[in-house]
């Protein structure tokens, strides 16, 4: 349902302060709005850039995205979409096996006073 309405409320964020498709959403949403309205005058902007979020991601993740972003005090747009990017980021890969040919290579360490040579070099210089 809230579909619809996103084209409008991104020409006219403000609407979102009084628009009865609003108050039909998810009581988070509710308490998300007064917070961020409350906050700072222009809270409504905020607002409207986390309802924006629908066009890009599911609703139920959406919501529980907000929620988690509420639990955490933390309620900036840009903090609900990294929660919902973190969400629908592929795992992190397994373990790079290492060929048998480079199992028995050992490199010697770093000799570090030939970097200090340089620097001092570049000090008389």
């Amino acid at each position: 349902m809230l579909d619809h309405y996103l084209d409008a409320l991104a020409r006219k964020p403000r609407a979102v302060l009084n628009a009865r498709v609003v108050r039909q959403l998810p009581e988070v949403y509710e308490r998300v709005r007064q917070r961020l309205c409350s906050a700072r005058p222009d809270g409504y902007r905020d607002f409207c850039a986390l309802l924006l979020l629908h066009r890009e991601f599911p609703a139920d993740q959406v919501r529980q995205a907000v929620e988690q972003a509420m639990a955490m005090d933390m309620l900036e747009p840009a903090t609900v979409r990294q929660l919902l990017l973190n969400q629908t980021a592929p795992a992190a890969p397994g373990p790079v096996p290492v060929p048998p040919a480079f199992r028995d290579v050992q490199l010697a360490a770093a000799d570090l006073a030939r970097y200090n040579a340089l620097l001092e070099g570049m000090r008389a210089s």
